[in-house]
């Protein structure tokens, strides 16, 4: 919970308003559903249909957070192309977190970094949501490259990074969140 996600989600929770609307680029095994309560809409855009498999078979997070109450669900295809075809049919999700997780890799998709994928983002986002971006990556740095985009819309960008820990069996992670929610930032 003290990863850039968890710092995001929990700010969020602590405002005034009702269930969280959370939604990630890139499943992996679907933790992002630990920040998932009763009530919260919890949805995943995966490029990968055998992703989604392994998630559902081999890992707890998705049945935990339905047993939670949290409504989850999947959305197949290319994150950006299902977003503009939401926004075609009037859509625009309002989501409180849209968290992009896909850079871990040495498979960067560049095209989730960019001006229109940003402007995109933004038509999705509640006005007080948090973009929350993982750039953890041991070949490039990617954290410079969502700031100088954050800066150009008119965002602020901060950063997250949280060492691992033998002791608690973590990893570590930088996350940069990106916002214009000046109750966000306090």
């Amino acid at each position: 919970r003290d990863s850039g996600l968890g710092v995001a989600c929990g700010a969020l929770r602590r405002l005034p308003g009702g269930p969280l609307r959370i939604r990630c680029i890139g499943l992996g095994t679907g933790s992002l559903a630990v920040y998932a309560d009763a009530g919260d809409l919890v949805g995943y855009y995966e490029i990968n249909r055998l992703v989604v498999d392994v998630s559902e078979q081999w890992f707890t997070y998705l049945r935990d957070a339905r047993a939670r109450g949290a409504d989850t669900r999947i959305f197949l295809g290319d994150a950006p192309l299902v977003m503009e075809q939401q926004l075609a049919g009037g859509e625009p999700l309002r989501f409180d977190v849209l968290a992009v997780d896909a850079f871990t890799g040495d498979a960067i998709p560049v095209h989730l970094l960019t001006r229109e994928a940003m402007a995109l983002y933004q038509r999705h986002l509640a006005p007080d949501g948090v973009l929350a971006v993982h750039v953890s990556n041991r070949y490039l740095r990617l954290a410079p490259v969502v700031r100088r985009l954050a800066a150009e819309a008119g965002l602020v960008a901060l950063l997250y990074d949280r060492p691992g820990s033998d002791a608690d069996l973590t990893s570590s992670s930088e996350w940069v969140l990106v916002t214009r929610n000046p109750r966000f930032l306090l």
